[in-house]
């Protein structure tokens, strides 16, 4: 019996489809939660959403881009690598005939891979310049995303004062040999001693993370909120990319949101409560389960500050009755505010 579990564990860790971690997963935390953005970027239809979080089918093509557009991270990736020189990576779509001619580092299943987590990624690994065929996505129904990510992330990086990304369009032939000379260029070029033991065990390590499963792996993209917060560590102004808005009139204070924030945007602090709204990953499980339909989540990048919202004795302008505003700045208690909203 024990040899038939070790052959079903090895066939699980075979398995290249992307891990799924529940315990991250928005769909896990509660039933009310409608996070269903893996089951609209599948475009081979291999996600389904169930009681139980999510399930990946054998028609997935392991192309990776639920794990890239996951606001929480809770699908790992297949730890893909870009190649490039300087400032520049190169990308060619796998449908091209040519594609075939570079290497795999090279290689793109769908430009609309790269979402906005990735983009930032990528240049958070130095590189400014994506150059790839645009031509390709013509006829293609599930290109006209790449423009706006593109747009998102330079709006952001605008917005902490770095410089912006670019996308060039090259000719095939072209970008062929632009990849073929960055890998000649990474090949020949020379380093110390001590640089070439590191080197060593950077690409030993970059080749097994490779081929491991993903049933061993950790995830290897950080997600939009966790750059930011590396660039803005040491910065009291952060970057917001999303605004949570409370309408006071229909907020009953109950705290669902801050219990049950994934990402911390509110902690309580003894009497009073410390928002951070640009921990918000815009996963909307706060604007799901308010019971109140009190609150919405919208993009909107900006720079904020920490801010603390003081729990104020106020008298119900309806009842009279004394009660503590809190999470919104509401002029009447909870439970006249439920009977406005509810009658």
């Amino acid at each position: 019996m024990a040899g038939i579990m070790d052959v079903v564990g090895i066939i699980n860790n075979l398995d290249y489809r992307p891990k799924y971690e529940r315990a991250k997963c928005i769909r896990s935390a509660s039933p009310k939660a409608s996070c269903s953005i893996c089951e609209e970027v599948c475009s081979k239809k291999a996600i389904t959403i169930n009681k139980k979080g999510i399930a990946i089918n054998e028609s997935c093509n392991f192309c990776n881009e639920c794990v890239t557009h996951c606001p929480t991270n809770a699908l790992v990736d297949t730890g893909r690598k870009f190649a490039g020189a300087g400032k520049k990576i190169y990308l060619l779509c796998n449908k091209h005939e040519l594609s075939e001619e570079i290497n795999n580092d090279s290689r793109i299943e769908c430009l609309n891979f790269l979402s906005t987590k990735i983009l930032l990624n990528i240049y958070n690994k130095g590189f400014r310049e994506i150059h790839t065929n645009l031509k390709e996505c013509e006829n293609c129904q599930r290109s006209q995303g790449l423009q706006a990510e593109l747009n998102r992330t330079n709006k952001i990086l605008s917005a902490l004062n770095l410089p912006l990304m670019s996308v060039y369009d090259e000719n095939v032939e072209v970008l062929v040999e632009y990849v073929k000379e960055a890998g000649k260029i990474k090949k020949d070029t020379k380093v110390d001693r001590r640089s070439f033991f590191k080197h060593m065990a950077k690409d030993i390590f970059g080749k097994t993370y490779e081929i491991t499963p993903p049933a061993m792996r950790v995830q290897f993209w950080r997600s939009t909120g966790q750059i930011l917060q590396k660039w803005q560590q040491n910065n009291e102004n952060k970057l917001s990319v999303y605004k949570i808005v409370i309408d006071k009139d229909r907020c009953i204070q109950c705290k669902a949101c801050i219990k049950m924030c994934p990402n911390n945007v509110w902690e309580e602090n003894n009497e009073d409560i410390i928002f951070r709204q640009y921990l918000c990953t815009g996963c909307n499980l706060c604007k799901d389960i308010c019971p109140a339909k009190a609150i919405d989540a919208e993009e909107d990048i900006e720079i904020i500050c920490e801010t603390t919202l003081s729990c104020t004795k106020k008298k119900c302008t309806v009842c009279g009755k004394e009660f503590v505003a809190s999470v919104g700045s509401t002029d009447n208690c909870p439970s006249c505010t439920w009977k406005k909203i509810k009658y």
